[in-house]
C-alpha cells in the first residue's frame, strides 16, 4: 500500500509542478535478439517524460522548462533483478526501491509487498494505476 502511495504522490507532485508551470546517454543493451541466456532487454535507465492524472496530461520537459524547476524522475532496472525509482527531484527526498520481472511486453515492479504492473513498448515502460499512468523513455 505505501509503494502505491509513492507513485499516486509522485503523480500529484507533477500535477502541481505542471499547475506552477501554467501559472507563471544510451544503453548498449538495444539489440534485438532477445535469448534467455542475456540481459532483459528492458535493463537499463528510464526517465520519467509523461504523466496523466485525472485525464490531464503532462510532458515533464515542459513542465521543467516553464516552471524552472528540473523534474528528473529516473527508473533504474538492473541485471539482478532490482529497481530503484528516485523522486528526490520532486522535493519529497524519497526513493523506492524493490524487484522486477519480465514477461513478454510486460513487467511488474514489486516494492513493498506491492505488484505494480508495466508495459513495455520499445524503449517506453508505462505503469498505470487507477486511471493514472507514468510513462518512462529509456535512455
Amino acid at each position: 500500500m505505501r509503494t502505491k502511495k509513492h507513485v499516486l504522490s509522485l503523480m500529484m507532485a507533477l500535477a502541481m509542478v505542471l499547475s506552477l508551470a501554467a501559472c507563471g546517454g544510451t544503453d548498449s543493451n538495444d539489440n534485438a535478439d532477445n535469448n534467455a541466456d542475456k540481459t532483459p532487454s528492458i535493463v537499463g535507465t528510464y526517465h520519467l517524460t509523461k504523466v496523466n492524472v485525472s485525464g490531464i496530461n503532462m510532458d515533464v520537459a515542459q513542465v521543467s522548462e516553464q516552471s524552472g524547476v528540473e523534474v528528473k524522475v529516473p527508473l533504474i532496472l538492473k541485471e539482478d533483478g532490482t529497481f530503484s525509482l528516485d523522486m528526490s527531484s520532486l522535493g519529497t527526498g524519497e526513493s523506492i526501491s524493490g524487484t522486477w520481472k519480465e514477461d513478454g511486453s510486460n513487467a511488474i515492479l514489486t516494492a513493498e509487498g506491492q505488484d505494480i504492473p508495466a508495459t513495455i513498448d520499445g524503449k517506453t515502460l508505462s505503469m498505470e494505476q487507477d486511471g493514472q499512468s507514468l510513462t518512462f523513455e529509456k535512455e
